[in-house]
């Protein structure tokens, strides 16, 4: 798979604008990737990423999955709908506060995610076959960089 680079008329002058639309254009090239992948399970990647976080330390209120994912609780809410629906997770009431869930995963949301995560792993290491492990810790060293810039 090659990302290619983003093409203006007269060119990009601007090395830090061109690195940038070149990152947006091969994330948006990913998630596509990932939508078709998670797809071909009946699940979304929001869905898949709520699974592993309950599979990973549960039972989890729905306020605290969705600081998780930093997400907002309105859209985890209808996550989790789905995810209840498909029969994949509980919710229990919780005994100390009626008004909070309990969220857990079932049999069959357990039984789904390990049919997923080894071709997911098999897909990640694909998209990733060129890029070294250095390269890989340069470039999360990076994507933190972008994340603090961000955050200021």
């Amino acid at each position: 798979m090659s990302f290619g680079n983003v093409k203006i008329p007269g060119g990009i002058k601007n090395k830090k604008h061109e690195a940038l639309l070149n990152f947006i254009r091969a994330a948006s090239i990913i998630g596509k990737r990932s939508q078709a992948f998670f797809n071909s399970f009946n699940v979304t990647e929001a869905q898949y990423n709520v699974m592993v976080i309950l599979h990973l330390k549960s039972p989890l209120s729905q306020v605290e999955i969705a600081e998780h994912l930093v997400s907002s609780r309105a859209s985890i809410t209808s996550v989790l709908d789905r995810l209840e629906n498909k029969g994949y997770i509980c919710r229990d009431t919780d005994g100390k506060d009626r008004r909070v869930y309990k969220i857990t995963l079932t049999s069959l949301g357990k039984k789904i995610l390990k049919k997923i995560e080894p071709e997911y792993i098999k897909e990640i290491q694909n998209i990733m076959k060129n890029i070294s492990e250095s390269e890989s810790r340069k470039f999360l060293g990076v994507l933190k960089k972008l994340d603090f810039s961000y955050k200021n």
